[in-house]
């Protein structure tokens, strides 16, 4: 199939870094059907879109000439330069293919750090749990052996290229840095008021900031057509999935009481603070929501993808 070329962007004075034959799928495209410019006289890009694979789960793209009928989903090797925008990443496409059969592993956004390490502070999370019925039983669930444990560490955190972490490893990344942030929490909870906050149940934090969006390992689907709300996630959510995940894993362990089954699914269910069904009515509930609006808003605002200096 014919490549398309166009001019540069005109005017701009970023630093530009050139971006040769890198396969993308387009998840959204704004086209315009003939050239056009501003009032001041400007030329306008023809098409506008924003790509994804396995290096940006979300990147803006313009194309000059759009010579080439491009639509939502299609596969596209683009040539082009990559610069700041705006204050994020851009890409200013040279040429481009449309592809009929391609390789789907390039075209899924992956964790951009150090997955052994991250696998390291995993395993440190779970040791950190006092309670040993709690840290065997987050090790049995998220066993790399098991087939929720594989699920666990493919997972994105979110299916959507604006959320937190919407790449592959993203949970196991977002539930790490929730559970590790809940604890710092917790224990300066205790530190700073210990008489009027009590003795926060550590183990109760840590093993539900952990495993608070595990339903998300059945909420979302990917694959050869990128990351996308599984009929699970779309009809039940992964708060709901979340929940029955957790509330059969502590009934058939058989070794916590009703109370302490209520109290750790109570984090579960009211991590998403007071947009939940049921709100934090705990301080280790109010802790784990903190924790996880922390972490995810970070994620979903400053973190990769979103960051130039990562692109």
């Amino acid at each position: 199939m014919k490549s398309q070329s166009a001019t540069t962007h005109p005017g701009e004075g970023a630093q530009k870094t050139p971006v040769a034959q890198e396969i993308f799928r387009i998840i959204s495209l704004e086209a315009s059907a003939a050239p056009a410019t501003t009032a001041g006289g400007k030329r306008l890009p023809r098409t506008r879109l924003t790509l994804q694979n396995a290096h940006h789960a979300s990147l803006q793209a313009v194309d000059w000439n759009n010579a080439l009928t491009l639509k939502t989903g299609d596969v596209i090797k683009v040539s082009g330069s990559l610069k700041e925008y705006k204050g994020q990443p851009q890409l200013s496409v040279t040429t481009v293919e449309r592809l009929e059969t391609f390789d789907p592993s390039a075209l899924l956004p992956c964790y951009p750090g150090d997955l052994a390490a991250l696998e390291s502070r995993l395993a440190s999370v779970i040791k950190s749990i006092p309670d040993q019925r709690l840290s065997a039983l987050a090790e049995r669930l998220l066993d790399p052996d098991s087939e929720l444990g594989k699920r666990f560490r493919l997972a994105p955190a979110a299916p959507v290229a604006l959320g937190h972490e919407p790449y592959i490893h993203g949970l196991l990344q977002h539930l790490t840095e929730v559970a590790e942030t809940a604890r710092l929490l917790a224990l300066k909870a205790m530190e700073l008021r210990p008489t009027e906050y009590g003795q926060v149940n550590l183990s109760t934090v840590i093993f539900g900031a952990l495993l608070h969006d595990l339903g998300k390992t059945s909420a979302y689907e990917y694959g050869a057509e990128g990351i996308k709300f599984s009929p699970a996630g779309r009809l039940n959510g992964h708060l709901i999935e979340s929940y029955r995940l957790i509330a059969n894993a502590l009934h058939e362990s058989k070794q916590f009481s009703q109370a302490e089954i209520d109290n750790i699914l109570h984090l579960i269910a009211s991590h998403h603070g007071p947009d939940s069904d049921q709100p934090p009515r705990t301080i280790e509930a109010w802790i784990v929501h903190s924790a996880d609006c922390f972490c995810s808003k970070l994620g979903s605002t400053f973190g990769y993808p979103h960051t130039p200096s990562t692109v």
